[in-house]
């Protein structure tokens, strides 16, 4: 029957919508962000104009990077050729010698591999300003173009939100550019590699969990519908069948 056929074709046609592409990999992951776990941490990474062109992962020396399509641009490792930079807080009421609008700033001290001194520079607000961590940039060729600092502030005059914060410096002190990442920060994005970015860990009542990144777009909702027309279509093939059938007895 050519009304079967069709209808077929038609369902075919909607099994194959329910299977989508990739989900865009920053809105999975935000979408799943929960508390802190085990694993690697994952930033948003920026380029020289402070817009978002990746995702980082970062576990101590190891600095790994993903593209927007999930592609590797590159994985590097501790290297102490790169030199290092060491940063500490100063405070109002102990370091004199330093102006220090707040209560505390960052002392950031840039040195070459070999411990000579290339720059030295005070960086905070009006407010309080404190170190966490820093991880080596790298440009896409996969060279090292500065480092990258995370401390957490309350200062209103540092041009980006309080909260946590990461500014990127240039390998003479340099700012390129800062971002407030509270939205994401601490927040288990943790994933797992095999020459992709694949899947992510994250936790959930205190257990491990497990999220694909490939995932069905609204899934429920869309096997709803696909439920819902299902039933339509058989509906429509009983009448179909029925009203064949009376004609049948008509003509009988």
């Amino acid at each position: 029957m050519k009304l079967k056929r069709y209808i077929f074709i038609l369902m075919v046609l909607f099994i194959a919508f329910l299977f989508p592409s990739k989900v865009n990999a920053l809105e999975l992951t935000l979408s799943y962000s929960a508390s802190n776990g085990c694993g690697f941490t994952m930033l948003l990474s920026y380029d020289n104009t402070g817009s978002i062109d990746g995702f980082l992962f970062l576990d101590g020396g190891t600095n790994i990077k993903y593209g927007l399509d999930n592609k590797l641009i590159y994985k590097k490792y501790y290297d102490s050729n790169l030199g290092e930079i060491v940063v500490e807080n100063i405070y109002s009421n102990v370091d004199s010698e330093y102006n220090i609008a707040g209560s505390s700033d960052l002392l950031i001290t840039g040195y070459d591999k070999d411990g000579n001194q290339l720059f030295i520079k005070q960086y905070g607000g009006n407010g309080e300003d404190e170190y966490i961590s820093y991880f080596k940039s790298y440009n896409d060729f996969g060279i090292n173009d500065g480092n990258v600092v995370v401390f957490r502030t309350d200062s209103s005059d540092l041009d980006v939100i309080p909260g946590y914060v990461m500014v990127k410096f240039d390998l003479n002190g340099g700012v390129v550019w800062k971002k407030n990442i509270n939205d994401y920060y601490n927040k288990n994005l943790y994933y797992v590699v095999d020459n992709k970015v694949d899947s992510i860990f994250y936790i959930k009542n205190s257990s491990l969990e497990k999220k694909e990144l490939l995932v069905k777009v609204g899934k429920k909702i869309q096997i709803l519908i696909f439920i819902l027309l299902t039933i339509v279509m058989i509906k429509m093939v009983i009448l179909m069948e029925l009203y064949l059938l009376e004609q049948i007895m008509i003509l009988v």
